[in-house]
């Protein structure tokens, strides 16, 4: 696993793995976790952009919809077998009421003829965190591997 400064880096943890991710907006913020949880599969960039599928969701709050937009990622995994290469046209939007839309494309390939060393098995609650500091987005992310 390779940090992308700016992007996302990976911490310390005994038993799973963990990451922050960043980004000047929530879309972004969010790319960047997709990525990062994918990085810990296999190397992304190597993933052709071969399909796209569309994530569209509605969450009660910020860490819902991160939590449930990555949720989303795996369970295209489990089910397709599909692998990350990037996330494309992410919008995060806050609604009136307080919930979240998550809206956009996950872009990437069936996982046959790629390198993947591990299998990330769910994201957790434990540890997560998701606030703007400064001048940026920041969400810290514990995945079950």
């Amino acid at each position: 696993m390779k940090d992308e400064p700016g992007c996302y880096e990976f911490l310390p943890h005994t038993a799973d793995a963990k990451f922050k991710a960043y980004g000047k907006s929530m879309d972004d913020c969010f790319r960047n976790a997709a990525r990062a949880m994918f990085v810990i599969m296999t190397d992304i960039e190597a993933v052709r952009p071969a399909l796209r599928f569309p994530i569209r969701l509605k969450a009660s709050n910020r860490q819902a919809a991160l939590f449930d937009f990555l949720d989303r990622l795996i369970f295209l995994l489990d089910t397709e077998g599909f692998l990350l290469h990037d996330c494309e046209q992410m919008r995060v939007t806050r609604n009136c009421d307080g919930t979240y839309w998550v809206t956009g494309e996950a872009v990437g390939d069936f996982h046959r003829g790629y390198d993947v060393g591990g299998n990330v098995k769910a994201v957790t609650y434990n540890d997560m965190t998701f606030e703007r500091k400064d001048d940026q987005w920041e969400c810290q992310v514990v995945v079950d591997i």
